[in-house]
């Protein structure tokens, strides 16, 4: 059986799959709620210390301001209710991204919820909002390159896991498995960097549909996979 520490998520396809529900698109966010707490408890059920959610990509900054404004007020709602519920569970929850760029009232919600759940040993919860690998490998660079500039990094001294100390993600290891559910087969600028090695699962279903026994299965396929990592 392989370890498994880190799983992560694009969460895609809320929207259609509410209008194949006859919905609102918006409500698809509110049943991928539902998606995200089963994965949750999944992890938190077979030891799993890390969960990361795909919420908000830096291209989503193109949609509507309706829509923008409905997500935005919907991580609210999360931070002043679900979060806290999360948090009595021993659960730590991070954001990494753009997070600058949200409204000042989330930036302080997040702020909080951050620091509330610090102490926090359980299962590590990881959202990325405003997210975007490009995005981050180059601020990466940038502060790697101001580093060398001001003779506190050896450039010879560099590798890739001291590079990996200058990414969003610091402190969390590589996910050994990417979910991308959506009906889609790609990544979509999700940790593009540490996902060098994890397992992609595309399951042909969309995010509110997925539940335990989806997550089971990728899992039981996990285990019988031989990793060799280029060995």
């Amino acid at each position: 059986m392989n370890a498994i520490k880190h799983i992560a998520c694009v969460m895609d396809g809320n929207r259609r799959w509410a209008k194949e529900n006859g919905m609102d698109s918006l409500l698809g966010h509110e049943h991928g709620l539902g998606a995200m707490k089963r994965t949750l408890q999944f992890c938190i059920k077979n030891g799993i210390k890390y969960a990361s959610f795909y919420a908000f990509s830096t291209e989503n900054f193109r949609r509507t301001d309706k829509e923008k404004n409905f997500l935005f007020g919907h991580v609210a709602r999360l931070a002043s209710k679900e979060f806290n519920k999360l948090i009595k569970e021993n659960i730590r929850i991070r954001f990494f991204g753009l997070k600058e760029k949200f409204p000042k009232s989330l930036q302080k919600m997040i702020k909080e919820v951050e620091e509330n759940s610090v102490s926090c040993t359980g299962l590590t919860v990881n959202f990325l909002l405003g997210y975007g690998s490009r995005l981050e490998i180059v601020r990466a660079a940038k502060k790697v390159a101001q580093d060398i500039a001001d003779n506190k990094v050896d450039p010879d001294n560099i590798s890739e896991e001291s590079f990996k100390k200058y990414l969003w993600t610091n402190g969390t290891p590589d996910p050994e498995i990417i979910v991308r559910p959506g009906r889609h087969a790609r990544l979509s600028n999700f940790l593009l960097y540490q996902g060098a090695y994890s397992e992609l699962y595309f399951p042909n279903c969309l995010w509110p549909e997925v539940d335990e026994d989806l997550l089971q299965g990728i899992l039981d396929d996990y285990n019988q996979c031989q990793l060799n990592f280029g060995k």
